[in-house]
């Protein structure tokens, strides 16, 4: 991925939310086009990401 809209980040958000036990949500950003707009807006505490 070469970026990621806040659209995007919202997608993400609402599918953690809609997450049932003993499922985990998580991540994987592979490079900063992605990982730092999820650390900058302080979505990286709402799911893990690696």
């Amino acid at each position: 991925m070469d970026f990621l809209a806040s659209a995007g980040m919202t997608v993400l958000v609402t599918a953690n939310a809609q997450v049932v036990a003993p499922t985990r949500f998580a991540v994987v950003a592979d490079g900063p086009a992605t990982s730092r707009p999820i650390k900058l807006m302080g979505i990286d505490s709402v799911f893990p990401s690696t």
